[in-house]
């Protein structure tokens, strides 16, 4: 038995920042074909979310349909490892093929590194015979609010009186750049001599410059 290809896949988080439990909306179109002996998805049937690793999903307890295509409840809402598991109750309606299919379900707690990330989800009968699979577009999950600044390592010696570069790069809590940072920082050392005093605006998160 082959599975059939799910088109325009997509996992989109309520919340997109790192570190943050939040609903994601899963979307696809079911395939015309399916697995060859069975098609859409069973009003009794199973769908798959599985997450990249470092999403937590042990807190998916609930989960509804957004539009009227996919009908009934489900009778188990489960978080395993990085994978979700619907299982739909049997009062709805069976979902044919080449039809948008939209679920929201809660508590998803996104990884602590920003970046792009693709999902994959996979339909099946409630015997767990897959019917169609596919992987979701990108999703961006992005940094936090600023809690920090990291200074790129400094050659020594530096000669006094001489001006030197540095680059300071804006941080959140779990050390992602803050690429939203652009304000400015004050700058200080022990002696209090430090010239300039502030840096210009920062750059993606990011600023050098000769003090």
């Amino acid at each position: 038995v082959y599975a059939g290809s799910l088109t325009s896949v997509s996992l989109n988080p309520t919340n997109s920042q790192v570190g943050q439990s939040t609903a994601y909306t899963v979307s696809f179109i079911t395939s015309l074909g399916g697995n060859g002996s069975d098609v859409g998805l069973p009003k009794d049937g199973k769908i798959l979310i599985t997450f990249p690793v470092d999403f937590t999903v042990t807190g998916v307890s609930s989960a509804n349909s957004l539009d009227g295509n996919l009908t009934g409840g489900f009778a188990s809402v489960s978080g395993s490892g990085n994978t979700v598991t619907l299982v739909r109750d049997g009062t709805g309606n069976d979902v044919v093929g080449n039809v948008a299919v939209t679920i929201q379900f809660q508590n998803v707690t996104n990884t602590t590194t920003a970046g792009a990330y693709q999902g994959s989800v996979e339909t099946t009968t409630a015997g767990e015979v897959s019917i169609d699979s596919g992987t979701s577009s990108s999703f961006s999950i992005t940094p936090g609010a600023l809690d920090h600044f990291t200074f790129n390592t400094i050659s020594s010696p530096q000669t006094a009186g001489t001006a030197f570069s540095i680059t300071i790069t804006a941080k959140d809590v779990f050390n992602n750049t803050v690429t939203s940072f652009t304000s400015t920082a004050s700058l200080s050392d022990n002696t209090g001599t430090i010239s300039p005093a502030s840096t210009t605006a920062f750059t993606a998160g990011v600023w050098t410059g000769n003090v």
